[in-house]
């Protein structure tokens, strides 16, 4: 009888034969290559650091060492990625390395304005309270997102299961509508105005279809390099804030952005000037990033920062910085920033839920004016040809 220890080993590379295909170390390498590559290059997402650093927040004030606190944190989370991050970030600071400098070696996980409340709160010694108010606002950008996308899944399935039935109707339907269009054209019979049409989008979809891939593909590339340039950017970005409803949502989408993270650095005793750096830097759209700078250069020269948002109520609703102004006057700016986000927060919610309701019933409309005219050009040739029977 073989020793327990080749029995095991013999086990193990069966089960990695029957869960990987492989028969040798070579091709297991490269799997867990593979592997490694995907969780390296894997996003982590709010829920998952809101609960990290609600967790850490905790334990810290509960006075156990931060690097014990990262490695019992590390194996509770279900993200491979955020693990992996974890343990890097215990392994620098057990050998001194600020616990902030720690994080910044992944920018891709963690964003330059969470880095600077944690770096405040190390140096204020209140890093209990920074970690719980990031836990804090994270949760709440993940309650939006998910509202976000829930207001946006029922429209996207009604148009995907839209599209699955013109692919369905195009690819088996009008071939067999192909053959009683002869026999009425045979008749003397003139097709209905919408087999007309389905039968002209079929020819051009079986005919141009690699064409029209190409197109696609040119057109998506030309974007893609067009939105990378300074310009393009920016026009972009314009646009998208003056879409007719979506507009109106992303902008109190940013504002919203804006406002909380002034209120969540400047209440970390973070200055005024590294504040606005960090909100700038942390808006994906380029035309309020070029605001966020302009408003720092204003307040560099002694300006207030309400008066350098007043000239753009596009960007900034007179609500806003009247409530920033009065922050300024009494020093009390973190206050009604959030205060400001919170109102705002409740809009953009009651806007979410009107436009749900809006868009509910329109979509049944387009659905409904999409089957009957799909049903009208399927169904009346067929009419007409056992009309003649």
């Amino acid at each position: 009888m073989e020793p327990l220890e080749q029995y095991l080993k013999t086990s193990s590379e069966r089960i990695e034969e029957i869960v990987y295909g492989v028969y040798d170390n070579t091709r297991l390498g490269v799997w867990r290559q593979f592997n490694d590559f995907l969780i390296d290059h894997s996003g982590v997402s709010l829920k998952e650091k809101s609960y990290f650093f609600y967790l850490l927040s905790v334990m810290v004030d509960s006075g156990v060492p931060l690097i014990q606190s990262l490695k019992i944190v590390a194996r509770r989370t279900t993200s491979e990625r955020l693990r992996r991050v974890l343990f890097t970030v215990a392994y620098d600071v057990e050998r001194g390395k600020n616990f902030a400098d720690s994080l910044a070696r992944f920018p891709q996980v963690f964003e330059e304005f969470e880095l600077g409340v944690i770096r405040s709160g190390e140096v204020s010694g209140h890093l209990d309270k920074m970690l719980s108010r990031l836990a804090i606002e994270l949760e709440d950008a993940y309650d939006l997102q998910s509202q976000l996308w829930s207001a946006a899944f029922y429209p996207l399935t009604v148009f995907g299961v839209l599209a699955l039935v013109g692919f369905g109707v195009m690819t088996f339907l009008v071939p067999r509508i192909l053959s009683f269009s002869s026999d009425l054209t045979g008749a003397g019979r003139e097709l209905p105005f919408a087999t007309k049409m389905l039968l002209s989008g079929q020819q051009i979809i079986s005919g141009y279809w690699w064409l029209m891939l190409i197109a696609i593909a040119c057109v998506y590339g030309l974007w893609n390099f067009y939105v990378k340039t300074g310009t393009g950017k920016l026009q972009w970005d314009m646009l998208v804030l003056k879409l007719p409803i979506l507009g109106m949502l992303r902008r109190k989408i940013y504002v919203l952005r804006v406002i909380r993270l002034l209120s969540i650095l400047l209440e970390s005793g973070l200055p005024i000037l590294t504040t606005m750096k960090m909100v700038a830097r942390s808006i994906p759209n380029e035309v309020y990033r070029l605001k966020m700078w302009d408003a720092m250069l204003h307040v560099q020269q002694g300006g207030k920062l309400h008066a350098s948002f007043e000239d753009s109520p596009f960007l900034f609703p007179e609500e806003v910085t009247s409530m920033l102004a009065i922050g300024e006057q009494s020093a009390t700016i973190s206050q009604s920033a959030s205060r400001a986000a919170t109102q705002y927060e409740k809009e953009i919610k009651h806007t979410l839920k009107k436009l749900t309701t809006i868009f509910e019933p329109a979509l049944i409309i387009i659905a409904g004016i999409f089957v009957a005219i799909m049903a009208l050009a399927v169904l009346m040739p067929v009419f007409d040809l056992t009309s003649q029977l």
